[in-house]
């Protein structure tokens, strides 16, 4: 039979406690002959962390490639996005 997929993007509060809540209730999640089957979908993660600091450089551009707990990977570096907990912040999404 076929596994359940879920992918989850972050494993911060919602995140992490999804995945304690579906691992907790699989089997009354899934079918009964079903496996439960997560998956944490990343492009990459950089060999080096450069970080992002919103304050000296208000602009920031790159491709998203994974978000684990509080942190946006971009391909070029870091933004620990709780740490903007008050700016007022645009995202655009392109090919």
């Amino acid at each position: 039979m076929d596994p359940v997929k879920v992918g989850i993007l972050g494993l911060g509060t919602v995140g992490g406690g999804t995945v304690n809540v579906l691992q907790r209730n699989a089997e009354e999640i899934a079918r009964p002959d079903a496996v439960l089957d997560l998956h944490y979908p990343a492009l990459a993660y950089p060999s080096k962390v450069t970080s992002f600091n919103l304050d000296k450089e208000p602009r920031v551009e790159g491709r998203l490639e994974a978000i684990k707990g509080q942190y946006l990977i971009l391909d070029n570096g870091v933004i620990n996005i709780r740490k903007y907990g008050g700016y007022l912040v645009s995202l655009e999404c392109g090919e």
